[in-house]
């Protein structure tokens, strides 16, 4: 029994660290049910599981609260950001399949294919950047537009599998549990998992 209660046992951190990831998925799902609070929940869940992954700090519910009121700010500013670019992208979306003129409706539809792609991009390296560094939101914004194109091969696995996650949750809905799974622990071990990446990245960029 000692034995089984030992820090250092492979079967006790694995159990721990299933008991934080769920503990971690509860509060980010809390802290987006204000909409607006979304990006810095996303900010807090990748501060707490970059401490987690470096085994700095294993307390995510602290490190959560933590980014949380240090980031609110910013993440809030973030979210009706891109908020406000995703309802240009619905409007544009509205507006194309009302038109009739082949080559403008094909101009407006690459318009859209293209600023969609470059958002999506942008809010996937935003929040961790902000979860990492200190900087401003202009910075954020510039780093979070250069980044994915500098780092192109981790950008290509992280986007592909955000993208994977969320088409065999909504496609096979057995696998998840029928939502059991996301209220469990998909957010925070899909978070997780593309933090392990971001780090590989952000770490070139801290002084050893």
């Amino acid at each position: 029994m000692n034995k089984l209660s030992n820090n250092n046992n492979p079967i006790y951190k694995l159990f721990e660290t299933i008991g934080s990831l769920i503990l971690l998925n509860i509060c980010f799902i809390v802290g987006c049910l204000p909409i607006f609070t979304i990006g810095t929940s996303i900010t807090s869940c990748y501060y707490s599981l970059f401490k987690l992954i470096e085994e700095k700090d294993q307390d995510v519910f602290k490190n959560y609260l933590h980014s949380f009121k240090l980031n609110f700010k910013i993440g809030t500013k973030a979210t009706i950001y891109f908020l406000c670019i995703v309802l240009v992208i619905f409007a544009w979306s509205i507006v194309e399949s009302q038109m009739r003129n082949g080559t403008i409706n094909l101009i407006v539809k690459l318009f859209i294919y293209i600023l969609f792609i470059v958002t999506f991009l942008m809010q996937l390296y935003f929040f961790p950047l902000l979860a990492r560094f200190e900087n401003s939101f202009k910075q954020l914004l510039t780093n979070s537009l250069l980044m994915p194109i500098r780092h192109l091969h981790f950008t290509i696995i992280v986007a592909l599998i955000q993208f994977l996650w969320i088409i065999i949750s909504y496609e096979y809905p057995v696998i998840i549990g029928y939502g059991l799974f996301w209220l469990l622990i998909n957010f925070s071990l899909l978070f997780g998992i593309s933090a392990y990446f971001f780090l590989k990245i952000f770490n070139q960029y801290i002084p050893s």
